[in-house]
């Protein structure tokens, strides 16, 4: 009996092992084909979003492109109808295509660009690239402005400005005065009677202010400063970087020369000034010749500054004293006179020594004619 007891006990536990087995593989299958259509679910809804995406994309890329479609047609028509027309009217009036950033199209000019920031609209064309930005076609238009004259437009405003103004009018400069030293106050002639055929400007270049920008090429670099190609242009063309130096060496000098040459002295009037004709020197019978650079040299003028320096406390300035202190050094080997009182009083003395001796001379030779 106890056998059979076991027996039976270890037939239940069988059962009900075979039982959960059968619930768990139920539960394992059930929860497989779960899964499966919770995936296919997912890669429903995934299809689906990717689709409600594309579709977006595709309206967003189709407004996008109406957009730059009708951009590219406003942007056509605007400089076609008011940039280029603006750009002419300017050329009608300044003669070139350089325009300034602060221009606005006169009030009198046609209604379609009357008032027109033409200047504005050029600063954005030139470092932008507005309206011409892949258009090679636009860019030519901008050129055909002003090719009547073989003006082009100003794509670099301050290189128009140095190799359209100052070297054209610098050129001019030297070929009327000879040297390259321009006054700080210097203007080109406003009336084009002034010109010759042989050496003219450009309208637009009557009237320059060269002298102003020479001083601001040397004293702050302006145009020069990191452009070696602009400071060798100017260079070959005689250009005076320092116009103490030059007119010490270039006018003074050799004023000062002259001036020995014809009057035998240095001590030169304060009001004197070079003229384009002097007379010879005693015992010569050649004609002085005077440059055409030292005619009109206020040389009385510089010589009173000359002794003003000598008694002059030097500035705080070491190299220009020292500069100036060798300058002044190589007066006295000429014989410049320094004390003008000084230099009249032995002047007066030597003439009445000289008047004496011929006094002297012909008083011997009267006496030795009358012996015979």
């Amino acid at each position: 009996m106890l056998a059979r007891a076991m027996a039976r006990r270890a037939a239940s536990r069988i059962a009900r092992a075979t039982r959960c087995d059968g619930i768990f593989a139920r539960a394992r299958e059930f929860a497989v084909g779960r899964r499966g259509v919770a995936m296919g679910t997912r890669a429903a809804r995934d299809a689906r979003d990717a689709g409600r995406r594309r579709a977006v994309d595709d309206a967003r890329r189709a407004i996008g492109d109406d957009a730059r479609e009708a951009e590219a047609a406003r942007s056509r028509v605007v400089f076609e109808e008011e940039v280029l027309p603006a750009l002419r009217a300017f050329y009608a009036e300044r003669g070139h295509l350089n325009v300034p950033r602060a221009y606005v199209v006169p009030s009198d000019a046609p209604a379609a660009i009357a008032g027109m920031k033409l200047g504005n609209r050029v600063d954005r064309i030139r470092y932008r690239g507005d309206f011409v930005k892949g258009s090679e076609e636009r860019m030519k238009a901008l050129d055909a402005v002003g090719e009547a004259t073989g003006e082009t437009f100003a794509w670099d405003g301050e290189d128009w400005v140095f190799y359209k103004q100052i070297i054209p009018c610098l050129r001019y400069y030297i070929k009327e005065h000879g040297h390259g030293n321009v006054p700080m106050a210097y203007e080109t002639p406003r009336d084009a009677r002034a010109y010759s055929s042989a050496n003219a400007l450009k309208t637009y270049n009557m009237g320059f202010a060269l002298g102003k920008r020479v001083n601001d090429i040397r004293a702050k670099g302006t145009f020069v400063e990191g452009r070696p190609d602009r400071f060798d242009a100017l260079s070959k063309m005689q250009f005076v970087w320092d116009d103490e130096e030059f007119n010490w060496s270039q006018r003074l000098i050799p004023a000062l020369q002259l001036y020995e040459q014809v009057h035998g002295h240095l001590n030169v009037p304060s009001a004197y000034a070079v003229p384009a004709k002097m007379p010879c020197p005693f015992g010569v019978a050649r004609p002085v010749v005077v440059r055409r650079d030292l005619v009109g040299f206020e040389l009385g003028s510089a010589v009173a500054q000359i002794r003003h320096w000598r008694f002059q406390r030097p500035g705080t300035s070491e190299g220009a004293a020292r500069s100036r202190v060798r300058q002044l050094d190589q007066l006295s080997p000429l014989g410049f006179p320094w004390d003008v009182a000084e230099w009249e009083r032995r002047a007066r003395v030597l003439k009445r020594v000289r008047r004496r001796r011929v006094d002297a001379r012909l008083a011997s030779d009267a006496a030795a004619s009358s012996s015979v």
